[in-house]
């Protein structure tokens, strides 16, 4: 720690590389956004960035797991549905995808899945980020199935299984070239249908 920083310049340093990468990194990504340009508005040398984050992946953790709190409670009301769980399984999934599209930084790696990959490594060999690590699974969908279920709302089966299945359906879209970019939105869309149709026990069917 360069002994000039002080714990209000920290706290204001901190402040603008975080303000730094929410700005540039969903633009750039990890690769082209350098060290340079983060530190460029706080004024302090490139050297000098490492005495905040250990890496640009582990700032840019930073600023997802300071999203995840409020991501995660907009998501957890949409299940909060005692009576639908067709409405709620539907409400969830596309909740997530709102989420994805309009949070920049999720947006940029939805569209990036390589630099998803980066900050997943990075997460898995950094102490400081794995103490946040589950910040970032975000939704605890096995409660979630298990309550449904015991209500009789959800179809039987594990519920590890049945929420892999929800999980399965929210990183779709890091697939959308692949499976066909023009259509893939009303393709979801009708995934979304077909899913919480097949999992809400007793759930009227819509035609085909």
């Amino acid at each position: 720690m360069p002994a000039h920083f002080n714990d209000e310049d920290r706290e204001r340093i901190r402040s603008l590389l975080l303000g730094a990468g929410r700005e540039l990194l969903p633009v750039r990504g990890l690769a082209k956004t350098t060290i340079a340009d983060l530190v460029g508005p706080a004024g302090i040398a490139p050297a000098s960035f490492y005495a905040f984050f250990a890496a640009k992946e582990e700032l840019y953790l930073e600023l997802l797991f300071a999203d995840a709190e409020d991501i995660k409670r907009r998501l957890l009301a949409s299940l909060d549905d005692p009576g639908d769980a067709r409405r709620a399984i539907g409400a969830f999934l596309r909740g997530v995808i709102a989420e994805q599209e309009g949070n920049p930084l999720l947006r940029r790696l939805v569209r990036h899945p390589e630099e998803l990959q980066a900050l997943a490594r990075h997460l898995e060999k950094s102490s400081a980020a794995t103490a946040h690590k589950r910040e970032l699974s975000v939704v605890p969908l096995e409660d979630f199935v298990e309550r449904a279920q015991s209500d009789g709302r959800l179809v039987a089966g594990e519920p590890q299984v049945l929420a892999t299945v929800l999980r399965a359906v929210t990183a779709l879209p890091l697939h959308a070239d692949e499976l066909g970019a023009e259509h893939f939105p009303q393709a979801l869309d009708r995934i979304i249908d077909l899913v919480a149709d097949g999992l809400a026990a007793g759930a009227e069917r819509e035609p085909p």
